[in-house]
This record gives C-alpha cells, structure tokens and sequence, in this order.
C-alpha cells in the first residue's frame, strides 16, 4: 500500500489551479494561431491578435488570463493500494 501526505496532494492541486489562470494550454493557443490564419474579417484578426497576446503576457507575467478559463473539472483515477494520510482526497481537493 502506498501512504500519500495530505499537504502533498492539496499542494499539487493548488498548484495546478493556479497556473490554469495564467498558462493557456499549448492545444487552445494553436488553435487561435490555425483561427488567426484562417481569418478574413479585420475584427476577428484583431480579436484573435488580441487573445494570443494576453495569452503570452499572462504566461509571462504569471497573472491571469483575461479571457474565461472556466470551471474547473477534476478527473481522478485511482489504484486500489492508495491511502491519504491525514484526510478524504475529496478534502484535498477543496482544500487545494
């Protein structure tokens, strides 16, 4: 069985969370660059211009994005010889 520390998982989700407010990920900002390339319309290049350059100074600069980054979602796949010292994972999560 392996014993995993509360602090350790609460401290990898709160990581987690707050770099998604700053980092966009590399899928979303190729999909703006393909968006950009593609686009006709001066206002959507300008938009779409806009967006990969909040993207690159909130990397940057670790401060949010200013586009919504949603709500997060977590999926948790377990083995069954895991056991978290000091609480629930749902605890964990929260408290991340």
């Amino acid at each position: 069985m392996r014993s995993i520390p509360f602090e350790t998982i609460k401290a990898k989700i709160k990581q987690s969370c707050i770099e998604t407010n700053y980092i966009l990920g590399d899928d979303v900002l190729q999909s703006l660059h393909r968006a950009l390339a593609e686009e006709e319309a001066s206002l959507g290049n300008e938009i779409l211009s806009q967006l990969i350059e909040n993207a690159r100074i909130a990397r940057e600069q670790r401060i949010p994005l200013c586009q919504d980054t949603g709500l997060a979602v977590l999926f948790v796949e377990l083995g069954d010889k895991i056991f978290f010292e000091g609480g629930s994972l749902v605890e964990m999560i929260n408290q991340g």
